[in-house]
């Protein structure tokens, strides 16, 4: 959980301010909504890999419940992009941006937690 608030704090700043330059360079609306609702999906759906893996981890079984949740959470993302993007209310490379930017802070961390267990 301690590596979840690392990624968190660091994944929130930065892309606020992808999400400010998006807005003051394009003068739009879809790139910063974009970047926004893509960081902020990578966000929930770590937490919700980070809780299941724990809840397996802590000993308990593997049920249909957790397949069942994480094929419906993936699901649910997809569906919710595809409505966005259908609709052209966000901007495709926005939502790339986002994930990207969560997506970096992730390995980075993950690097930099893999070097400090040697």
């Amino acid at each position: 959980m301690e590596l979840f608030k690392r990624i968190l704090k660091q994944s929130i700043p930065v892309s606020i301010i992808a999400i400010m330059l998006s807005a003051v360079l394009t003068g739009g609306i879809k790139l910063p909504l974009g970047i926004f609702i893509g960081s902020l999906a990578g966000i929930v759906n770590l937490r919700a890999i980070i809780r299941n893996v724990s809840s397996i981890t802590g000993g308990q079984k593997i049920t249909g419940r957790y397949i069942i949740l994480s094929t419906f959470r993936l699901l649910g993302l997809f569906a919710l992009l595809f409505l966005l993007i259908s609709k052209r209310l966000a901007d495709v490379f926005g939502i790339l941006l986002g994930f990207t930017i969560v997506f970096v802070i992730i390995i980075k961390e993950g690097l930099k937690e893999a070097r400090n267990m040697q």
